[in-house]
């Protein structure tokens, strides 16, 4: 029965998969986009609200680690806690106690970010549900952007992932699978998995393709918008309602938005090589699926699959271990 229900799976997967390459190629030979491009305004935040918003996010991050820390040590008996600080706290890091409370105050901070920054954001900015990529118009079809494009794009991401790790014989660090592995315990796996199928992946598209990406397509559209003006030998300036430009057709969208957050993206998780590498080219994807879409619906479900994937084939692993 495991084995018909495995089987059943596999095909399910190459069946989607061969689907949606289909009809990637399909739209590739009519030279078309592969998804349409919707357009809409851009974004009313700039720069220094991107930089802010890192700035809480890793401000509440630290906060957590230290809530976390004090918490784990007020449990312990005054030579447990000498023990745990000893050796400039390996011990302490160490501990399933100690990790176990960390990941759930980073989880409760994360969340708390995107509440936070939407927040000031709507408050200070006057964004909206589709500035802010949250609008619920189209959501069933969001969805299904969303889930095709998981059988389009976890294929070569986890083949080149394989290929790095096994070809190379490049270990692949991550702490969440190192504390899954090293323990296993249920609470453990509970928090593990919520941190990274339903946490990272709101946490960071909102972060780096909403905020982050957002930002940097509204900075190449002013760019779009002063070389056009340049070119014209008569300007004839009306008023432009705020923000700034209205970002126009795919032809004239700019791929540096999406490369920049991507490598951003990458970049933040050098920790965990060489996961990066595989990375940045899974986040040029959901780059491109943003930008088409404008939705943080169709991204978060992407990568809701690929880390929900990754941490079932890590729990089957130890099962068989």
């Amino acid at each position: 029965m495991k084995q018909q229900w495995e089987l059943g799976a596999l095909l399910a997967a190459i069946y989607f998969a061969v689907l949606g390459w289909a009809f990637v190629i399909r739209r590739l030979r009519s030279r078309c986009e592969i998804l349409d491009y919707e357009p809409r305004r851009s974004v009313p935040w700039g720069g220094a609200w991107v930089l802010w918003a890192a700035a809480v996010y890793i401000g509440l991050a630290a906060a957590a680690g230290q809530l976390a820390s004090s918490a784990y040590l007020s449990d312990l008996s005054d030579a447990e806690r000498v023990a745990a600080l000893s050796d400039n706290g390996a011990t302490l890091r160490s501990s399933s106690g100690f990790f176990l409370k960390m990941i759930q105050a980073h989880s409760a901070a994360n969340l708390f970010t995107v509440f936070f920054v939407t927040l000031a954001l709507v408050r200070f900015r006057n964004a909206g549900p589709d500035d802010l990529g949250i609008s619920m118009r189209n959501f069933p079809r969001r969805l299904k952007q969303g889930f095709l494009t998981f059988f389009v794009v976890a294929p070569p991401t986890l083949l080149l992932q394989a290929a790095i790790v096994e070809g190379l014989g490049i270990k692949y660090n991550h702490p969440l699978v190192d504390a899954v592995k090293g323990d296993g315990n249920g609470s453990i796996v509970f928090w593990c998995s919520f941190a990274a199928v339903v946490v990272a992946p709101l946490v960071e598209e909102f972060l780096f393709r909403v905020v982050l990406q957002g930002w940097l397509e509204r900075l190449s559209a002013q760019v779009a918008r002063q070389a056009e003006f340049a070119d014209d030998e008569v300007v004839e300036l009306a008023p432009v309602p705020s923000p700034v430009a209205v970002v126009g057709s795919p032809a004239k969208a700019s791929f540096m938005p999406i490369f920049v957050s991507s490598l951003i993206f990458a970049a933040v998780h050098l920790e965990q090589w060489p996961a990066p590498i595989p990375l940045f080219f899974f986040a040029l994807a959901l780059g491109y699926l943003y930008r088409q879409t404008h939705s943080i619906w169709p991204c978060v479900v992407v990568h809701f699959m690929l880390n929900a994937l990754s941490m079932i084939m890590l729990l089957l692993e130890q099962k068989q271990a």
